[in-house]
């Protein structure tokens, strides 16, 4: 029951079939040993996409939500400005934290590298 364009089509799909057997024949086998239950891995591929998806998007629009509500609050709650010495404290304060937390993780690098990370009895041989 098909018109002359649907026999065109399916005349076309089958001239075009040999060809994509052929194209198929040349790519690298995926997953050969896979069992009955298993997503093939495109669908696997695919749902690791999505899930990703489905975390990013959440907590992007999550981020976009805080960062309104602190220029709305920092709009609406003006106040005073900050004189020179709050700037200077702020700044010092940011400073002696990154020296803090730089000076951390050169102990952890250091007692990594040294051993003192290891258990006592991981330098035994066997």
């Amino acid at each position: 029951m098909l018109g002359a364009g649907g026999a065109a089509l399916t005349a076309t799909a089958a001239a075009a079939l040999p060809a994509m057997h052929q194209l198929m024949a040349g790519m690298p086998a995926v997953n050969k040993t896979r069992r009955d239950g298993d997503a093939s891995p495109l669908i696997a591929y695919m749902s690791k996409v999505m899930r990703a998806f489905l975390w990013t998007v959440p907590l992007l629009l999550l981020l976009a939500l805080a960062l309104w509500f602190a220029a709305d609050a920092w709009v609406r709650f003006g106040g005073e400005p900050i004189p020179a010495y709050g700037y200077a404290a702020i700044a010092g304060g940011v400073l002696f934290s990154l020296a803090v937390g730089g000076g951390l993780m050169a102990l952890v690098f250091y007692s990594h590298r040294h051993g003192y990370d290891e258990g006592h009895d991981r330098g035994r041989e066997r």
